[in-house]
């Protein structure tokens, strides 16, 4: 049976493949395609909160975490999101000469970060909610927190039909158009790992994993902006089938499609997806990636493993300063 670590991996490389394919399709074939990207961006929030919960766990050994404890897990958060990120806003900033403000480097959350890194601004409020989420998960159970945190997405769900979109920073605690979608992402991710334990008839899962891919691509299609009016009709459901597709994936860990590329592409994801765009600009640059031409692919998969590898080395570069400043601080 396929390891559970490799799993996660495998859906956070599949996620940032679609992410990767539908921004190629978006700039250089046809703009009828958009807000797959933003969609497939749903399967990280999950899988952040799964790990955050081990994470967690295994730093407290059962008892509940101090305000020292969450200024610690803050702090080592930090120092895995922030160097990538300011990475990220520095090449932004003198690749398309718009610097981004101090609230956008500090990671605020007033503002969205500029282009994708829009997902750095929501992780990072996810982030500041995971301590007490974790106490939450100890203190309510696994049933009630599950079941709290559903009828929460339900009633801002139901709440924010009326509310105008002219409310001010909605939209920065917004994703995919679903306001505060993305902490219940992660908030049910974070409970992810008690339900894992429960005894399930196995073939029972097998039958509906299926049934969950089907479902999440459906409810992503008309989640989009295209379908607005009736994305917000089924947005609950497209959160709780990211969930479920999430969830059987690692429960039944089936054997898995061109898994070492994906699994290796999960694994260095956080950098991959903040710089992909950058690979674009540097091949439309010189010429060889063209609006309508297909012929570019061809050089993206050329150029690839060589963005890859600088992928890599930076973010060990990140890991090696990270693992410094954190005995520094111990």
């Amino acid at each position: 049976m396929t390891d559970t670590r490799d799993v996660t991996s495998y859906l956070r490389g599949f996620a940032l493949l679609v992410v990767m394919i539908n921004h190629y399709v978006n700039r250089y074939v046809t703009d009828q395609l958009t807000y797959y990207a933003q969609g497939a961006i749903a399967i990280f929030f999950v899988l952040s909160g799964y790990g955050i919960f081990q994470s967690l766990a295994k730093s407290f050994s059962g008892r509940t975490p101090s305000l020292r404890d969450a200024f610690r897990f803050y702090y080592t958060r930090a120092l895995r999101l922030y160097p990538l990120y300011w990475l990220f806003l520095l090449v932004y900033a003198l690749t398309y000469g718009q610097v981004p403000s101090i609230w956008v480097w500090l990671g605020i959350p007033i503002e969205l970060a500029p282009g994708i890194a829009y997902f750095v601004t929501l992780l990072i409020q996810c982030y500041l909610t995971a301590p007490l989420l974790f106490v939450a998960i100890g203190k309510l159970g696994t049933a009630r927190y599950a079941a709290l945190v559903v009828g929460g997405l339900l009633l801002v769900w139901a709440t924010g039909m009326f509310l105008p979109s002219s409310i001010p920073y909605l939209s920065v605690y917004s994703y995919h158009h679903i306001a505060l979608s993305h902490i219940f992402l992660f908030s049910l991710g974070l409970v992810m790992p008690n339900l894992l334990s429960l005894r399930v008839y196995m073939p029972a899962r097998w039958a509906l994993l299926p049934v969950s891919f089907v479902i999440f691509f459906v409810t992503v299609h008309y989640t989009r902006l295209q379908y607005f009016e009736l994305g917000q009709y089924i947005a609950p459901l497209f959160i709780l089938s990211t969930f479920a597709l999430c969830y059987l994936m690692i429960s039944v860990r089936p054997r898995l499609v061109f898994g070492k590329v994906l699994i290796f592409m999960g694994v260095h994801s956080y950098p991959i997806y903040l710089f992909h765009l950058f690979l674009y600009d540097a091949l439309e640059a010189i010429g060889v990636l063209e609006q309508g031409r297909w012929a570019g692919v061809l050089f993206v998969l050329l150029a690839f493993p060589v963005f890859l590898l600088a992928c890599v080395l930076v973010e060990r570069l990140t890991d090696k300063l990270r693992t410094h400043l954190e005995r520094c601080a111990a």
